[in-house]
């Protein structure tokens, strides 16, 4: 996630608004055979730990959520 903290880090000193996509979702159920709920689990850590970057950002930086628009899903 170093390339992905990166980025993130880039973005805000650039004041760029924050989007994040999570790919590959459907590799969690096809491959791994995670149930839904430990597939919610998943995810819901990997958003935690951008918002931990995001945080230590120190800057007023908007969180990622799914309810707030700025977190796109996609497969393939």
């Amino acid at each position: 996630m170093a390339n992905t903290e990166r980025a993130l880090r880039h973005a805000v000193s650039q004041r760029c608004k924050v989007c994040v996509v999570i790919n590959k979702v459907d590799r969690l159920i096809t491959e791994l055979k995670l149930p839904p709920t430990d597939a919610y689990h998943k995810l819901r850590h990997t958003l935690e730990e951008v918002n931990t970057v995001l945080e230590s950002c120190g800057a007023d930086v908007p969180l990622v959520d799914p309810a707030l628009g700025n977190v796109a899903f996609a497969s393939g």
